[in-house]
């Protein structure tokens, strides 16, 4: 079974951006090119807000749209509130 990576909103910027690093926006391609990527709708949600054309929106929305969805439940967003501060508690953000 391969893996299916979720690449993070900085991710994104850091390979989409006005200055990409070659290094991540290569390994991104890779993932991309090989259908290896998920994707949830925060991030989504950071990255098309973040746009300010419309025409820029559609494209990215539908390249976007391409990735494995990977949808949040109610439960897993409590869990993901318990670990932000398990990690807050330990001084690591």
């Amino acid at each position: 079974m391969r893996s299916i990576y979720l690449v993070d909103t900085s991710a994104w910027l850091f390979a989409l951006g006005c200055r990409p690093k070659p290094e991540i926006y290569g390994r991104i391609q890779y993932l991309v090119e090989n259908n290896l990527v998920a994707i949830v709708s925060p991030i989504q949600y950071e990255l098309l807000s973040g746009i300010r054309e419309e025409a820029d929106v559609i494209r990215l929305q539908s390249y976007l749209s391409s990735l494995h969805p990977f949808p949040f439940m109610a439960a897993e967003w409590l869990e993901a509130v318990a670990w932000a501060q398990s990690v807050r508690n330990k001084g690591l953000k």
